[in-house]
C-alpha cells in the first residue's frame, strides 16, 4: 500500500510539473512575442512621425519661406527639415533617454548626427539596392541589444538647391555650414538614415519577471496540492478506505483530462471494439460519443492504414496513421494525425488500446498553401529572370544597332578625314591617329558589353557554341585553363533553360578565376533522354567551405539556387581544402 501510494504521489507530480512548465514556457514565447510586435509598431509609428514632419517641411514650410525671404537668404531653424526633426527627437529622446532616436548621415552638417561604424555599414547595404529602405531587426550597441528600426534617407530632385552644388545654394546656407558639408550628393544615393532603437534589456527583464511570478504561483499551488495528497493518503482511516479513495481521486483526475483533454482520445478492447471515448474525439469524427461506443473497427472500418496501425498496437507495438481520413459514421472529411498505443496488464497480455487522435486540418491546409505559395514565388522568379533576359537582349540589340553603327560611321569619317591630312601635318595626323585607336577602343568596349548582355553565339548558335566562346574568354584573359566539355548529340537546347544554364556556367566559372585561386577549371554538361540538364563545373583552387556557401552575402549563389529553383530544380556546392570546388546545377525536364 505505501508502494502505491508513493506511486500515486509521483504520478500526479510528474503530471502537474509537466502541466505547469508547459503553461510556464507558452506563456513566456507568447508574452516575448508580443512585447516583439509592440516595439516594433512603436518604432513605426515614431519614423511615420518624424518623416511627416520632413514632409511637413518640404511641402509647406520650405516653399513659403523661400518665397518671402531674398534669394540668398535660408533659415535652418526652420527650413532645415534635418534641423527641425532633429530638434524634435532631442526633444523625445530626453524624455525617453533609453530610446534612441536620431538621424545619421556620411556628411551631416551637424557633428551629432556623424554616422558610426554600424551605421555606415547600414547605409553601404542600403545602397547596395536601390529597393532597400527600410531594415528592421536587433542589433548591438556597445554592448546592449536593441530592437531596431532603419530607414534609409535617398538624395531626390527636390534636395538639389540645398545639398547638390553649393553654388547653386543659399549664400547664407554655405556661410553657416561651409561648402563641403552635406554638399555634392548624387541623385538616388542613401545619404543617411532615421535610426530609431529601443532596448531589449528592459522587455527582457519584465518579460523574465512576470515568468518568475506565474512560476511561483505554479509552484506554490504544487506545494499545496502535493500538501493535500499527503495529508489525505496518511490520515485515512484504513488502508480499503485510503487504496479506494486514491483510486476515486485518480479515476477523477484521469477523467477530468480525458474528458477535457484539448486531443481526441478513445479505449478499444482486444477486439477493436470501443469501449470509452471522449467529446474531442467525437467532434472530430463528427458523431456523439454514445455513437462511437461499441464501435466495431475490425467489422466496419475500410480504411487498411489505419487497421494495419490498430493491429500493430494490439500485437504489442505502437501504431501511427498521418492521412486524409473519412468517416464512415458522419461522412465528414478531415486529416488526422493518430497513434495507436497498447494497453496491457500487469502480466503483459494486451488487453486492447489507447488511440490518440490530432486534427491536423489547418496545418495541411497550412503546409498546402506554403506549398501553392513556393510555386507562385517560383513561377514569378522565372518570370523575372525570363524578363531580364529579355531587357538585356533588347538593350543590348539596341547598343548595337545605335551606337555600334554610330561610332562604325564615325570611325570611318576620322579615317576618311585623316587620309586627307597632308603627311607634313604630323601633328594633326598624330591627333586623327588618336581619335582612331580611341574609337576602336570603344567599338571594342562596346562589343563587350553587348557578349556580356547576351552572347550572340547563345541566340544563333546555341548553348554549347556560347560555353565553348565564354570558355576561351576566360583562357584568354585570366590565363587560367578552361575546358568544357558537351554531348553535342542532344545538346538542343535554345529555350530559357539555355539562359539560365550559361548563366549559371559563367557566374560558377567567373567565381573560381576570382575567388578561389584555381589554375584549372572543367565543366560538364549533359543531357539525359529525358531532357533533364546536368552541369558540372570543378576547379582545383583553394575550395569553398559550408560557411562560405551559405554566407547571406554571397549573391551569387544565391542567385544561381533562385534561377535552378525556378525550373523545379536543385543546385550543390561542395568544395574541399586545398583541393577545389564542384557545383552540381540540375534542372529537370518538367
Amino acid at each position: 500500500m505505501n508502494r502505491l501510494r508513493s506511486r500515486i504521489i509521483l504520478s500526479i507530480g510528474v503530471l502537474v510539473v509537466l502541466f505547469s512548465m508547459v503553461l510556464l514556457h507558452r506563456t513566456h514565447v507568447l508574452m516575448a512575442a508580443h512585447v516583439e510586435i509592440l516595439l516594433k509598431r512603436k518604432l513605426e509609428l515614431a519614423l511615420e512621425f518624424e518623416l511627416a514632419i520632413r514632409q511637413y517641411i518640404y511641402d509647406e514650410v520650405q516653399p513659403r519661406m523661400f518665397a518671402m525671404l531674398p534669394e540668398d537668404e535660408f533659415i535652418p531653424e526652420i527650413m532645415s527639415s534635418s534641423y527641425v526633426a532633429r530638434r524634435v527627437l532631442e526633444r523625445v529622446q530626453s524624455v525617453r533617454s533609453d530610446v534612441v532616436v536620431k538621424f545619421s548621415a556620411k556628411n551631416p552638417r551637424n557633428p551629432l548626427n556623424l554616422a558610426g561604424p554600424e551605421e555606415l555599414e547600414m547605409i553601404a547595404w542600403f545602397n547596395e539596392d536601390t529597393n532597400r529602405d527600410y531594415w528592421y531587426g536587433t542589433v548591438t550597441v556597445e554592448g546592449r541589444e536593441y530592437s531596431a528600426l532603419f530607414h534609409a534617407m535617398r538624395m531626390t530632385e527636390s534636395c538639389l538647391r540645398c545639398h547638390g552644388d553649393p553654388a547653386d545654394a543659399p549664400k547664407k546656407l554655405v556661410e553657416r555650414y561651409g561648402a563641403e558639408a552635406s554638399f555634392h550628393l548624387p541623385l538616388g544615393r542613401a545619404v543617411g538614415m532615421d535610426t530609431l532603437m529601443a532596448p531589449l534589456d528592459i522587455s527582457k527583464a519584465m518579460i523574465a519577471k512576470d515568468s518568475v511570478s506565474h512560476f511561483s504561483v505554479v509552484f506554490a499551488g504544487i506545494i499545496c496540492l502535493f500538501a493535500g495528497i499527503v495529508l489525505v493518503l496518511r490520515f485515512s482511516v484504513t488502508d480499503r478506505r485510503l487504496a479506494a479513495h486514491a483510486l476515486q481521486v485518480s479515476e477523477a483526475r484521469y477523467r477530468l483530462i480525458f474528458e477535457n483533454a484539448p486531443i481526441g482520445i478513445f479505449h478499444y478492447d482486444e477486439k477493436g471494439v470501443v469501449i470509452a471515448c471522449n467529446r474531442y474525439f467525437a467532434d472530430i469524427i463528427g458523431v456523439s460519443v454514445q455513437d462511437l461506443i461499441g464501435f466495431d473497427t475490425y467489422g466496419r472500418l475500410k480504411n487498411p492504414e489505419v487497421l494495419k496501425a490498430m493491429t500493430e498496437s494490439l500485437a504489442g507495438c505502437p501504431g501511427r496513421f498521418e492521412g486524409e481520413y473519412t468517416s464512415i459514421l458522419s461522412g465528414r472529411t478531415t486529416f488526422v494525425n493518430t497513434v495507436f498505443v497498447p494497453f496491457a496488464e500487469a502480466d503483459g497480455t494486451i488487453k486492447g488500446g489507447i488511440g490518440v487522435v490530432e486534427e491536423i486540418r489547418e496545418r495541411v491546409k497550412a503546409e498546402q498553401d506554403l506549398q501553392r505559395s513556393r510555386e507562385h514565388l517560383r513561377n514569378l522568379s522565372r518570370h523575372l529572370l525570363s524578363t531580364r533576359e529579355q531587357e538585356q537582349k533588347r538593350i543590348a540589340r539596341d547598343i548595337h544597332d545605335d551606337l555600334g553603327q554610330t561610332l562604325s560611321a564615325v570611325k570611318m569619317e576620322v579615317s576618311w578625314l585623316k587620309n586627307r591630312i597632308p603627311k607634313e601635318q604630323v601633328k594633326e595626323q598624330a591627333k586623327a591617329g588618336a581619335a582612331l585607336e580611341l574609337l576602336d577602343g570603344a567599338i571594342d568596349s562596346v562589343r563587350r558589353i553587348i557578349a556580356e548582355l547576351r552572347p550572340a553565339l547563345l541566340t544563333d548558335l546555341g548553348l554549347a557554341a556560347a560555353m565553348q566562346w565564354q570558355a576561351e574568354k576566360i583562357t584568354e584573359r585570366s590565363g587560367i585553363s578552361c575546358v568544357v566539355d558537351i554531348d553535342p548529340g542532344r545538346m538542343n537546347i535554345y529555350d530559357d533553360k539555355a539562359t539560365v544554364i550559361f548563366r549559371i556556367f559563367s557566374e560558377a566559372v567567373n567565381n573560381a578565376v576570382n575567388h578561389s585561386g584555381a589554375s584549372e577549371i572543367q565543366a560538364r554538361l549533359v543531357c539525359s533522354k529525358g531532357g533533364d540538364i546536368e552541369l558540372t563545373v570543378t576547379d582545383n583552387g583553394a575550395g569553398i567551405t559550408e560557411a562560405q556557401a551559405m554566407r547571406s552575402d554571397a549573391y551569387g549563389i544565391m542567385g544561381m539556387r533562385e534561377r535552378v529553383a525556378s525550373y523545379g530544380g536543385d543546385l550543390e556546392i561542395s568544395g574541399t581544402p586545398g583541393r577545389g570546388t564542384v557545383l552540381v546545377a540540375r534542372i529537370p525536364s518538367g
